[in-house]
């Protein structure tokens, strides 16, 4: 009797060819503070709450530890908005950041890099959930495509690494 349920496939060469080679990488976070234009204004919106206006129009709306984002805080440039939580001025704790192609990453962020637990969203509309390193896709995860392929198992520089369930 045959199922209508597709069943499971563990296959690491067909995997392999599922997720495209510029996605196997999620691309740098910008504005890290060494990189940041001179603060041109200071105001405080609320107690403990402040407003840093840089010299490129870039505006971050936040808790601060002196001039440095510390706590949770929103930082809107021309280019890229990003919210989330803060540490010595770098992403820190669980935050979301757009690219301008529509992608995007949910999730944690260590030393402002995505790192930990996260949701990464490509513009085609696929989707890797899981383990992300050091901005890279790596550990446990899985890739859905639009087209409703799905890989399940471990990643290692951002492709398939290892048994998994391919479906």
């Amino acid at each position: 009797c045959a199922s209508a349920e597709p069943q499971p496939l563990v296959t690491k060469a067909r995997v392999a060819r599922t997720i495209p080679p510029s996605r196997t990488r999620i691309p740098q976070v910008e504005a890290t503070p060494s990189k940041r234009p001179p603060v041109v204004s200071r105001r405080e919106l609320a107690p403990g709450l402040h407003e840093l206006v840089f010299a490129d129009g870039s505006v971050y709306r936040g808790t601060l530890r002196g001039l440095t984002f510390q706590g949770h805080g929103a930082f809107h440039s021309r280019l890229f908005p990003s919210a989330g939580d803060y540490g010595e001025g770098l992403r820190a704790g669980q935050g979301t950041y757009p690219w301008p192609g529509g992608e995007r990453y949910e999730g944690h962020f260590r030393a402002d890099m995505p790192d930990g637990r996260g949701t990464f969203h490509f513009a085609n509309g696929d989707t890797y959930q899981g383990q992300v390193k050091g901005g890279g896709i790596q550990g446990h995860g899985t890739y859905a495509r639009r087209n409703g392929d799905r890989y399940e198992g471990p990643f290692r520089e951002g492709a398939p690494n290892g048994v998994g369930v391919y479906r």
